[in-house]
């Protein structure tokens, strides 16, 4: 069962951040609270206590709409779908396993979902812009030689539709036209640093040098943002590696 009011959960530029409002497990130091009638447990970084926040909200609001929160249920949130799993009586969050195979069961610690999340969400608060839905196993077409290149271009088209996200990755200065497509996971895997800028819209370009931002375009070919006029990225100390974040 997939827990969804429409699309996934948008993350907006115009979001405030949450009030804190959660506790402490005793007995395995994990994020809690009691939603309806079931006990709800986040497991994650205590520097992610807001992001645990919004996503209590979240999974809160659902059950208010007559959604249950169940064992084995769906959550799409963001970049991301997490799944609900019935441990000792208490409903477990779990995020997928990025690193491996994202359809086997995945993991309680939520740490790289939400700080990828937290990123995504900062990004285009900085830049004014509304997110635009993405998933984890949605596809991205990438050139051969971007997964190595120190320049980048990433731009979103509208979706082809099925699972195609209507982004690219390219590297600018070549000349090939080889592309394949990798579900965006494997973006995360192999390039983490370009998460920050999957949830913008179609129609917008991003430029990348050494693994940060270096100009936005919007759909009206405007640029929006442009290194050393807007505030700088800098890494998330996380085990998300290399996911950056406007300050």
């Amino acid at each position: 069962m997939i827990l969804s009011v429409g699309a996934a959960v948008a993350l907006t530029s115009c979001a405030g951040r949450p009030q804190v409002n959660v506790v402490i497990l005793d007995d395995d130091d994990r994020f809690a609270q009691q939603i309806g009638d079931v006990r709800v447990v986040i497991g994650c970084r205590p520097g992610l206590a807001e992001e645990a926040a919004l996503l209590f909200d979240h999974l809160r609001d659902l059950s208010r709409r007559g959604i249950n929160l169940t064992d084995g249920a769906k959550v799409p949130y963001g970049w991301t779908t997490f799944s609900l799993q019935d441990v000792r009586g208490r409903l477990e969050v779990w995020e997928p396993n990025y690193e491996q195979e994202t359809e086997r069961l995945g993991r309680p610690e939520i740490s790289a979902s939400l700080s990828v999340d937290a990123a995504q969400r900062s990004f285009l608060s900085k830049l004014s812009v509304d997110s635009s839905d993405v998933q984890y196993d949605q596809h991205i077409l990438v050139s051969s030689e971007a997964w190595e290149a120190s320049e980048v271009m990433l731009f979103r088209v509208e979706s082809p539709g099925g699972r195609m996200s209507g982004w690219r990755m390219v590297d600018p200065r070549s000349e090939t036209d080889t592309m394949e497509s990798v579900p965006i996971y494997e973006v995360y895997r192999r390039r983490p640093e370009f998460m920050v800028s999957l949830t913008l819209p179609p129609g917008y370009l991003v430029y990348y040098h050494a693994g940060e931002p270096s100009m936005v375009m919007d759909s009206a070919d405007r640029i929006i943002w442009e290194q050393g006029i807007a505030p700088n990225m800098t890494p998330i100390r996380s085990d998300t590696r290399g996911v950056a974040t406007l300050r």
